[in-house]
């Protein structure tokens, strides 16, 4: 009985992930469209990830250690289904792309009415 409930778990988790594959292919619709971000890679390496609740979010263009940057990241102002998003949230998604990318902090932040930037990077520690 174990044996059965675990292989109709297995073949409903392969379902919703086949279908969610094909609803983005059919739809044109991203994760990332969903989730209102979107990282563009600035680097062939990868890093480790990093934990969000380290990640640092500033307006500086510069920070006083050394340090590379990894990425780019845009967060939409307002959701998917087009309502705005608080600032907490827009805090929040740009913590953890830039964790899931490897980045120590996300610097030089801009915003305007639609969108909020800035520049993943990676603290180097002077190597």
């Amino acid at each position: 009985m174990k044996a059965k409930k675990l292989s109709w778990a297995l073949a409903l988790s392969i379902f919703a992930l086949c279908s969610c594959s094909s609803i983005s292919k059919q739809t044109g619709i991203t994760k990332e469209a969903v989730m209102g971000a979107h990282v563009t890679k600035t680097t062939k390496a990868h890093y480790p990830l990093t934990y969000p609740d380290t990640v640092t979010l500033t307006h500086k263009s510069k920070l006083n250690t050394p340090y590379k940057v990894i990425g780019k990241i845009k967060v939409n102002r307002h959701s998917f289904v087009g309502t705005k998003r608080q600032q907490a949230i827009i805090d929040d998604l740009m913590k953890n792309f830039a964790a899931f990318t490897g980045g120590n902090a996300v610097i030089h932040i801009r915003s305007n009415e639609k969108v909020v930037t800035g520049e993943i990077v990676r603290l180097t520690n002077g190597v």
